[in-house]
């Protein structure tokens, strides 16, 4: 589970929990039924138990995806037999079930964390049913009062938890990165000079005249091809298109800072070409819209860098998310997991058509 820059997660939320629902329903997923308790456990990690209905959940997140694993792998059919037929040595479920004892450990290992920091007081599974079925009451009561809503009238199992996951771990971030994971000064020089070139260029202002063949494939492509030709020739395409016998079009197009988005959304070939140019240089028969063009770069400057003050919040925010994985992994490794094997041997496949 990639773990998503601060930021990231404040737009990502429910996008996610969308694809998340979409991706259960499409694959005939059945959760536990409304007010059920979660049962006994399939595993602690670090003396925090994780419930079968925790774990099944955990299951349904990467079913679609060990299907797909074995589809594409194997040539697998999904049919009665999938999750108990074996495919070098393992078969579809056992590697679900592993799969879904990797998440379920980086999840619970970040609630913990949450909760050492004060974040959140109760993780258990039982305590976020609970609090999904007030919260649901709470929004039920508030829209028969007509009070504004926000968001859905009533929450799933899967995109509550994917909802107050996501807060809890923008405020364990935020937490971390202002103490434990927090960056010097010096850490943030040190990226701004590595990554500069890459990241923070700004984009150059490139001038160019544009030799513009109107029409599609065959006497357009032939004629582009021809001008092209004799542009490189003449090392002018002025020149060139004056001998076309005014069979081509040109004007100056100028690509800087100011065009950027509409020349990336309307023109991005033209765009491409231009930044390759040199000044002086021609470019390739380039197709577009309509035909075909050809360009040189009159003039060239280059925009130089992002200042560091310019970069600072977007620096910080890579840097924090590149200490949040390392952070991550260590907690992983470090946690302690005890699985009851009898009990994780006993999660199957909930499907609604077929399954284990």
């Amino acid at each position: 589970m990639r773990m998503f820059p601060l930021d990231a997660f404040r737009r990502a939320w429910l996008p996610l929990a969308a694809c998340l629902l979409l991706a259960a329903a499409a694959a005939g997923y059945v959760l536990a039924a409304d007010g059920e308790k979660a049962e006994g456990p399939v595993l602690t990690v670090d003396g925090e138990a994780v419930t079968a209905m925790e774990f099944q959940a955990a299951m349904s997140r990467e079913r679609i995806g060990v299907i797909q694993q074995f589809q594409s792998r194997y040539g697998a059919e999904f049919d009665q037999g999938f999750w108990q037929r074996r495919y070098d040595g393992q078969t579809p479920l056992e590697v679900l079930r592993q799969k879904a004892l990797e998440q379920i450990t980086k999840l619970k290992v970040q609630q913990i964390a949450a909760k050492r920091e004060g974040i959140v007081t109760d993780i258990s599974y039982d305590g976020f049913l609970k609090s999904r079925e007030e919260e649901n009451r709470r929004r039920q009561e508030d829209a028969g009062r007509g009070k504004v809503i926000y968001g859905p009238l009533q929450f799933g199992q899967e995109e509550y938890y994917q909802y107050t996951f996501s807060l809890m771990l923008t405020r364990l971030q935020e937490r971390l990165a202002a103490g434990e994971l927090a960056s010097s000064p010096e850490e943030i020089d040190v990226f701004y000079e590595k990554n500069k070139n890459v990241l923070y260029r700004q984009t150059p202002s490139i001038r160019t005249r544009k030799l513009f063949i109107s029409g599609s494939e065959g006497e357009a492509a032939s004629l582009a091809k021809q001008a092209q030709a004799e542009a490189q020739q003449l090392q002018s395409l002025a020149e060139a298109a004056e001998t076309m016998n005014g069979k081509v079009e040109t004007d100056v197009q100028l690509f800087d800072a100011q065009t950027l988005r509409n020349d990336a959304r309307y023109m991005p070939e033209l765009l491409e070409a231009a930044r390759r140019l040199a000044p002086g240089e021609i470019s390739g028969v380039v197709p577009v819209a309509g035909g075909y063009a050809i360009l040189q770069c009159v003039e060239r400057q280059e925009g130089g860098y992002a200042s560091m003050e310019q970069a600072n919040e977007d620096i910080r925010s890579r840097l924090m998310e590149q200490k949040y994985e390392s952070w991550l992994m260590d907690q992983v490794r470090r946690a302690k997991v005890e699985t009851h094997r009898e009990m994780l041997d006993s999660m199957d496949v909930q499907d609604s058509g077929f399954g284990g």
